[in-house]
């Protein structure tokens, strides 16, 4: 599981999530990182996250869960979000 870490604020748009870090370096996600995003922030787990964009996008699902870990994993290096 992902959480957030404390000092990120977030400012939601209609298609992208602004991510400000308490150092101030800003992240701007496109659609499908800020869909990525939200489900993250209600706790679902990454299996799942591939399964309803693969789905939504028509694609295999293996894929998708190699691209939604990825950038989870830049978001973790990044200091966004922590893996507990």
């Amino acid at each position: 599981m992902y959480v957030v870490n404390s000092g990120i604020s977030v400012e939601y748009f209609e298609n992208e999530v602004i991510l400000v870090s308490s150092d101030e370096k800003i992240h701007c996600l496109n659609e499908t990182a800020a869909e990525i995003w939200k489900l993250v922030e209600k706790n679902t787990d990454i299996d799942n996250i591939a399964l309803y964009l693969a789905n939504k996008y028509s694609v295999p699902c293996e894929d998708v869960k190699k691209d939604v870990m990825k950038m989870l994993e830049e978001f973790v290096e990044k200091n966004i979000l922590t893996v507990q």
